[in-house]
């Protein structure tokens, strides 16, 4: 059952890679335009709409 329940440093060791990830994923959003205009065409309902001003 020890087995189970995940220590400390195995929480922080996977928190740091979820963090790294998103951060590097930003960084690829920000500097491709094309990408993000891709996920955000091919996302369910039209993708985010953040950039634009509502209507």
């Amino acid at each position: 059952m020890k087995a189970w329940i995940p220590t400390l440093p195995e929480i922080g060791r996977e928190t740091i890679i979820i963090m790294a990830g998103a951060l590097i994923a930003a960084l690829v959003l920000s500097r491709m335009p094309k990408v993000r205009d891709f996920i955000q065409s091919n996302t369910a309902f039209g993708g985010c709409n953040c950039d634009k001003e509502a209507a």
